[in-house]
């Protein structure tokens, strides 16, 4: 993590939801995560519903934002911006996986 407490994402970064720890359920317009662990609930708008969901399988932070852009009409660094606020948020709260790209 960086001093601010935020990590650090590079386009190649690759993300995946933790599975084993929450439910989801869609309320009306947004989708309620309940984390087991704590029991605490975090409400999703549509845009985070959607990184969510795509956090269903590993996808690059890139691939990630592309989609985001694709869906909904934003801008790349509204995206971008927005898009590293969630993911820091639901890794503070231990339910994303971060990993670094390999090179070979």
């Amino acid at each position: 993590m960086s001093p601010t407490g935020s990590l650090r994402f590079t386009p190649d970064t690759l993300l995946h939801r933790r599975d084993d720890r929450h439910l989801t359920n869609p309320v009306g317009h947004e989708t309620i995560l309940l984390d087991l662990e704590t029991g605490d609930y975090l409400g999703l708008n549509r845009v985070a519903a959607t990184i969510w969901r795509l956090l269903e399988t590993p996808i690059r932070l890139s691939a990630l934002q592309n989609a985001i852009m694709a869906a909904y009409e934003i801008d790349t660094d509204t995206c971008r911006t927005e898009t590293l606020s969630f993911l820091n948020r639901i890794a503070g709260l231990g339910l994303l996986i971060v990993a670094e790209a390999q090179t070979t």
